[in-house]
């Protein structure tokens, strides 16, 4: 434990953080470790060929960007409806659970015939799929809070 405690402290009293080679699974990535509460906090990043501009996208600009006042009301309410705590056992690993099951499958001597299609494009009108979901959110809204929630105050870019 000694080496963690002097990393920890190291880094707190210089304030400082680490730039650090990580492995996770089979593939090495790029990260920062530092002192966080008790205990050291490791986020990874993207290496430099991972990160591309804006520039290139093709994103609405002016007039196109502006979105009428009800469309913005009904987006703000689902947003609303929907926030939640973060329950991390809510979410599962697909991927993985699919990939345990065609190795099990392969270890019991089963072959899979399935082809992979490929799925249809589906085209939808984004209004009615805005308002659908405000409505499921609201059937299913719990009891509001007697307290409002408080405002953060918004960060202006540097």
């Amino acid at each position: 434990m000694k080496p963690f405690s002097l990393l920890k402290r190291a880094l707190e009293e210089t304030e400082r953080i680490a730039l650090a080679r990580v492995t996770i699974r089979t593939r090495e990535r790029v990260a920062t470790l530092r002192a966080y509460e008790e205990t050291l906090m490791l986020e990874t990043m993207f290496w430099p060929d991972e990160i591309r501009s804006t520039g290139a996208l093709d994103l609405p600009e002016g007039g196109e960007a502006r979105v009428p006042a009800k469309e913005l009301q009904m987006a703000r309410s689902l947003v609303e409806n929907l926030a939640d705590r973060f329950r991390p056992g809510a979410y599962t690993d697909d991927y993985r659970a699919a990939l345990e099951r065609l190795i099990d499958q392969k270890m019991r001597g089963e072959t899979r015939n399935a082809k992979r299609r490929r799925p249809e494009p589906k085209v939808i009108d984004m209004m009615e799929a805005l308002k659908a979901s405000v409505d499921a959110a609201k059937r299913e809204q719990k009891p509001k809070r007697s307290q409002p929630r408080k405002k953060t105050p918004k960060r202006s870019a540097a």
